[in-house]
């Protein structure tokens, strides 16, 4: 027999120890995948019949924001699954559909071969180790036991109890005053578990008037999300919590989706898929609003870790999947991450997405807490996209009663549950248009800094912002009666001040103010007739949105301008005799005003001649006008009480 020679051996040590490291990977490290599959041929689902894989909300999102139904919204191929899943030692764990990949877990090295061999399979990626590492030490900790007794009573529909001031730190009281409370909205929250959430008295409300919209576990593939970690329902008490005169949360009144997406005792990558997963899901289901207090940037296997080049928006699997919701129509808010005060310091991931509004931290004084992590991205976009309440953050613990916890994941939920109610009043609205709206009122929108980011919003200034954008606002002469017509949203409480400028005067003048009808919050017309006037004039509409409260609250509605050139003409007064021969009488028929100004103008707009009388009062007849002989022809009489004019005419002197 040949002897084999050196490279032969080497060939088959190398086989060897191959099959050596494989195996000690597969029972020791990741023996979870990402199947990525080539299409989704031999799907029974169609385009044209969504209503088999999305819910009519969700189809009416789409429809609602004019957002197409594509490819992506179809299921993954079942013929390819039942493929996979027919070979040894398998375990479908998940699917995403907008990935169009299946989650396998198996240790059979000979499994993974075949399913390589597939021709419908893209590419496989590795996304969990084997086994559980010990649980995940910075999940934030409740502090601070016991209730601080300087909770903030409201003038709003809720005694809020403790949570008035998280709720007060943005003017949130007066969308709960409106009305806007959460009804017909759905929120998903993803996190790790949501202990005993059902038999929590603050969630009585909640559970009695099923606004548990749905549950789910995509570790256990069930619905039981009540017996797991309890971060989850310390965020959904910020939103969901009711006991007028304890706590208040921020949308108290919506429908939840509790998504457990997370695994507290490890860090792994196949949580960013759980999470996308949950997103489709939670998208499937119709929600509206995402509220997401779970973040990535280091993981057990450190090969996985992220690096501040991957926070550009689109490059992290989580940060594909949150973006990719927000273009199905959702609202995503994610917080930013507690790493203000480590080595790292940036935010974490989702939060770097482009359309992914991201929460930082401050306290109920307005400081920053040092916790929160830092932006900007690394393509150099503003983040955190606001700030609330994530330092002494009053929370509901497990056992019923109210605590205070510090991080980015309680200041989240309090402005997600705000800005679901600030969308519930412009349901139009694009999900971009509310994050929008929300940046723009915040206090360093201006002057963005990189751990404070854009700042704290202002919930009525957010609704100035968008109430302004859905108004129309002009103004008319017929002849010289300026007519002022507008059409906005409003509701009885609020009031619209009307001011004047005319040509020559520096600032507006208050001429009038009118007050809001309705009892509940709706697009509304309203006009406004000024007097006479005989100057060109602009217009503009102050909108007072809580005429109730000590602070009044408003914003500039709108301006218009209205040239005047006409004859004025009024049947209240009358000129006689015309054609005029050497005088003219002027005969108010009902109530003259106390100073009366006369004018006689040329065509040309040359001043004639004018007269002044002082206190006349009832009804009135001038004097005889002596008509100068040097002025013929047809000629414009202006009458004025001051400034506003009353009455043109023109007369005819041979």
């Amino acid at each position: 027999m040949q002897r084999p020679d050196f490279l032969y051996l080497l060939q088959r040590f190398i086989l060897l120890l191959w099959l050596i490291m494989s195996c000690h990977t597969l029972s020791n490290a990741q023996t979870k995948k990402v199947v990525y599959l080539t299409n989704k041929k031999g799907s029974p689902y169609s385009l044209d019949k969504p209503q088999d894989f999305l819910s009519s909300r969700a189809i009416q999102r789409r429809i609602r924001y004019q957002i197409s139904i594509d490819s992506s919204d179809l299921p993954c191929s079942p013929l390819y699954e039942s493929q996979i899943a027919a070979l040894n030692n398998v375990k479908i764990i998940g699917r995403s559909k907008w990935l169009n990949a299946l989650l396998i877990e198996s240790n059979d090295a000979a499994t993974w071969a075949a399913i390589h061999q597939f021709p419908f399979v893209r590419s496989i990626e590795n996304i969990a180790l084997r086994k559980r590492i010990n649980p995940d030490l910075k999940k934030e900790k409740i502090t601070n036991a016991g209730l601080r007794q300087n909770g903030t009573r409201s003038t709003s529909q809720f005694d809020y109890g403790a949570s008035g001031s998280q709720i007060n730190l943005h003017n949130g009281q007066l969308l709960h005053k409106i009305g806007a409370t959460g009804e017909g909205m759905m929120i998903a929250l993803f996190d790790a578990g949501f202990w005993q959430y059902d038999i929590n008295r603050f969630m009585d409300s909640a559970m009695r008037k099923g606004q548990i919209a749905a549950t789910r576990d995509f570790y256990q593939n069930d619905q039981q999300v009540n017996e797991d970690d309890a971060h989850g329902l310390w965020c959904l008490s910020v939103i969901a919590a009711k006991i007028p005169g304890e706590y208040v949360g921020s949308c108290p009144d919506a429908h939840f989706l509790l998504l457990r997406t997370e695994d507290a005792g490890s860090e792994q990558i196949i949580e960013e898929y759980m999470w996308g997963i949950g997103a489709e899901y939670a998208d499937s289901c119709g929600a509206d609003v995402f509220s997401s207090s779970v973040g990535y940037t280091t993981f057990d296997d450190p090969s996985q870790n992220h690096q501040y080049n991957d926070l550009d928006g689109n490059t992290v699997i989580v940060t594909k999947m949150a973006d990719k919701a927000a273009q199905k129509g959702i609202l995503v808010v994610t917080s930013a991450g507690n790493e203000g005060g480590s080595s790292w310091k940036y935010i974490g991931t989702p939060a770097d997405g482009n359309s992914v509004f991201a929460v930082g931290a401050v306290n109920l004084e307005k400081q920053i807490a040092s916790f929160s992590s830092f932006g900007p991205t690394k393509d150099g976009r503003v983040k955190p996209d606001g700030l609330s309440v994530g330092q002494n953050t009053f929370i509901i613990s497990a056992s019923g009663n109210i605590f205070n916890a510090n991080g980015t994941s309680f200041s989240t939920p309090n402005l997600a549950g705000l800005m679901t109610c600030l969308w519930e009043l412009f349901p139009n609205e694009s999900n971009a248009g509310i994050m929008q709206a929300v940046r723009e009122s915040s206090d360093r929108y201006n002057t963005p800094h990189p751990q404070y980011g854009y700042g704290i919003p202002d919930m009525a200034k957010a609704m100035g912002i968008l109430i302004k954008k859905k108004t129309s606002f002009n103004v008319v002469a017929d002849k010289c009666n300026p007519a002022l017509q507008w059409n906005t949203f409003s509701k009885k409480g609020m009031a619209f001040v009307i001011q004047r400028k005319l040509d020559g005067e520096a600032t507006y003048t208050t001429i009038d103010t009118i007050f809001s009808s309705g009892t509940t919050w709706s697009e509304n017309n309203y006009t406004y007739d000024d007097d006479r006037i005989n100057k060109n004039a602009s217009y503009r509409i102050l909108q007072y949105l809580d005429t109730s409260a000590s602070n009044l609250l408003y914003f500039i509605l709108d301006s218009a301008s209205v040239s005047i050139d006409g004859i004025c003409q009024t049947n209240d007064i009358v000129l006689y005799p015309n054609p005029v021969k050497d005088h003219l009488n002027i005969r108010f028929l009902t109530d003259a005003p106390a100073n009366i100004h006369v004018g006689g103008w040329s065509i040309s707009g040359q001043k004639l001649a004018e007269w002044n009388f002082s206190k006349p009062g009832g009804t009135f007849t001038s004097p005889d006008l002596i008509i100068h002989e040097s002025i013929k022809g047809t000629i414009i009489i202006k009458i004025s009480d001051g400034n506003r004019l009353i009455h043109s005419e023109t007369i005819f002197i041979p």
